[in-house]
């Protein structure tokens, strides 16, 4: 017996295959490439990304050591943005969000943070400033250790 379920499940024929080794797909904004020991799975957007979004909308941030504290589930009852910098916010935690896959030290921050997008406030921006921090405090390591 074959239900309306039964056909989501027939393979695709125009359905991107992993071929040989060194041949990859794109997926969710990342990349899936074949090794010689399996599969390997790079990241869907770096902390560059997020930092220079970041920056873009709302000048320097400074590096932090941990993306948040207590006060990022604190009540928050600041001023809602104004429409222009309400964008802005959505932009960068949108950019976060997909870093945030990738870094589980910022799944909680960007989560609360998320929280706010349909009414961002100065408190959640403040909040957005302090967890772009601790990307931007890996960078500079990086780049002072000589690894980026």
């Amino acid at each position: 017996m074959q239900g309306p379920c039964h056909s989501a499940f027939r393979p695709n024929p125009e359905e991107k295959k992993l071929g040989d080794e060194g041949s990859s797909i794109s997926f969710l904004k990342r990349k899936v490439l074949r090794t010689e020991k399996g599969l390997a799975l790079t990241p869907g957007t770096s902390a560059e990304k997020v930092v220079k979004s970041h920056e873009d909308y709302f000048g320097k941030i400074r590096a932090q050591m941990v993306p948040c504290d207590q006060s990022m589930q604190t009540e928050d009852l600041t001023d809602v943005l104004s429409p222009k910098d309400a964008f802005a916010y959505r932009s960068v935690v949108g950019v976060c969000l997909y870093l945030a896959r990738d870094r589980p030290d910022l799944l909680f921050p960007v989560k609360e943070l998320s929280g706010y997008m349909s009414k961002p406030t100065n408190g959640a921006l403040q909040k957005l400033k302090k967890t772009d921090g601790l990307p931007q405090k890996h960078i500079r390591l990086l780049r002072s250790s000589g690894n980026v």
